[in-house]
């Protein structure tokens, strides 16, 4: 992973999109995970043709090509180059939620050049805490974690770290979660593209438990740069309901952007 990520990076700024939709096209034409895809297509999407789907999940590999090679450079931007590729599209939205000083909850999902964003927030002056889901490789999840961690974000383990995410929401930070992952038998069904997905419950569950403010946060590829859009806040109600309303915030997004999704992840792989 080392040796790779090295030879990712090494390409100029100018080649990085040219490389990824390279690479992207290259794990499609291995077929890696396309029948996952193509099931998951289908169900967001009934009403298109399978041509039109079929251009989407292209378009999506190539889309996950371009964020791996942007990942990988990432340790080589300077913070003028990180502003430069990364803007705000409502900087002053987000700026109030923060300084409320309740505490946020970004809630997001797979979309676009996710880890982008929290590096690009601790620019902008946020401290952010990301919730990640560990991996079978500590070594792996080490080397992925000291990118996170570069401008000065930390992380947290869902479950083992979800004690330092409510530290940082007490003391007025953020944090980014992911919420659009499989959940299991014990996660909230709620609808996502009309029909009922495993949702994780944690972000609902926290901004009940600690009073903070929970928002749709989303990163997403305009062009040659990145767009970071900070939703509405998302009411607190029961875990149920809050839950719902992230899945519907969340495709909302997708709709626009349904190419930048992650299809290849078995979303509606628990039946309720």
């Amino acid at each position: 992973m080392r040796a790779t990520v090295f030879l990712l990076a090494l390409p100029p700024r100018a080649l990085n999109e040219r490389l990824g939709r390279g690479l992207g096209s290259f794990i499609y034409s291995l077929g890696i995970r396309r029948k996952i895809v193509a099931k998951n297509l289908s169900i967001a999407f009934p009403g298109k043709s399978d041509a039109e789907r079929a251009d989407i999940a292209k378009k999506s590999y190539q889309n996950l090509g371009v964020t791996l090679v942007e990942f990988s450079s990432m340790p080589n931007w300077s913070d003028r180059e990180l502003k430069e590729r990364a803007a705000f599209e409502n900087v002053e939205t987000f700026k109030q939620y923060y300084e409320k000083g309740k505490g946020v909850i970004i809630a997001t999902g797979h979309l676009g050049p996710l880890d982008v964003a929290p590096a690009r927030l601790q620019v902008e002056g946020f401290q952010v805490t990301t919730v990640y889901r560990t991996v079978r490789n500590p070594h792996v999840e080490d080397f992925i974690n000291r990118i996170r961690t570069l401008r000065g974000a930390k992380v947290a383990a869902s479950g083992i770290g979800i004690r330092d995410a409510i530290k940082a929401l007490k003391n007025g930070e953020c944090i980014v979660i992911l919420g659009d992952q499989d959940a299991g038998k014990n996660g909230i069904f709620a609808p996502f593209f009309g029909k009922p997905a495993s949702t994780l419950p944690g972000p609902a569950e926290l901004a009940i438990r600690t009073g903070a403010l929970l928002m749709l946060g989303t990163a997403v590829r305009d062009g040659d740069r990145v767009k970071l859009i900070a939703g509405e806040p998302i009411p607190v109600t029961t875990v149920d309901e809050t839950t719902a309303e992230y899945n519907k915030r969340l495709e909302e997004v997708i709709r626009r952007w349904p190419e930048q999704y992650f299809w290849l992840h078995n979303r509606w792989k628990t039946e309720p």
